[in-house]
């Protein structure tokens, strides 16, 4: 297996996860679903990017530019497979299906790639999708940050508010009446924030343990020491600054 193939393969299980992302990066074939978030199916695509990251692993390559993909590849997977098993945001932020669900129907409102009767049909399909999704959010959602879950609530309301003062009075004006449609999605909707306002127990910080914060530190932003060694240098730069200050006055 080639690096081209394994790319493309890890690009169709990440567009399935994630058909927004695809919409947005005009990548065909996704743009009538939403991404299926029922524990079965993110516990199937952690198989899948392990199989991925094993893929990209074993590669053997010469050319640099390749190597660089290469690099690149792994450290997405990596990141993605920390975000979904170590910390898991989706049993801790409810933002993150306000957001999945606004945004497959923002980037379908702004796709320069779409007729007009393309996104009616997809707006469509995809209103139809919101009640079983917000049904997975609220069986994913286990001890949620307390400041995610405000935010949510303050994004319900604008993603009601889009749908009511943007999205129906655009389907109005390509002659799609989906009284039942927006209905049915407008009340799944609020079924989470009922959902949120019903939750007794909440995580107050945002700790993720000194392990996880290097992972961060190597993985996502490249950077090979430790975060001890970053504050010393801190330290050290601000003792710095302040001589130099002293040294001015």
């Amino acid at each position: 297996m080639d690096l081209k193939q394994i790319i493309k393969d890890y690009l169709q299980i990440h567009f399935s996860f994630n058909p927004t992302h695809a919409t947005k990066e005009g990548y065909a074939g996704f743009d009538e679903v939403l991404p299926d978030l029922s524990k079965d199916n993110l516990q199937e695509l952690i198989k899948q990017y392990k199989v991925c990251l094993k893929n990209v692993s074993a590669l053997s390559l010469d050319d640099s530019g390749e190597k660089i993909e290469q690099d690149l590849l792994k450290r997405k997977l990596q990141i993605q497979l920390y975000q979904m098993e170590s910390v898991p945001h989706f049993e801790h932020n409810p933002a993150y299906y306000v957001n999945v669900l606004s945004s497959s129907l923002f980037d379908l409102m702004m796709s320069p790639d779409h007729t007009d009767s393309e996104k009616v049909h997809c707006i469509l399909k995809r209103l139809e999708g919101f009640p079983t999704l917000i049904e997975q959010a609220k069986e994913n959602l286990q001890n949620p940050i307390e400041l995610w879950t405000s935010i949510a609530k303050d994004e319900i309301q604008g993603l009601f508010s889009y749908i009511k003062e943007v999205i129906e009075p655009y389907l109005k004006s390509q002659n799609q009446i989906a009284t039942q449609v927006i209905q049915n999605a407008t009340e799944a909707i609020f079924t989470l924030k009922h959902h949120l306002n019903e939750l007794k127990t909440f995580r107050k910080d945002f700790a993720i343990g000194q392990d996880n914060f290097e992972f961060i530190l190597k993985t996502f932003h490249g950077i090979d020491s430790s975060a001890n060694e970053i504050k010393e240098i801190g330290f050290k730069q601000l003792d710095e600054i302040s001589k130099q200050l002293s040294e001015q006055a």
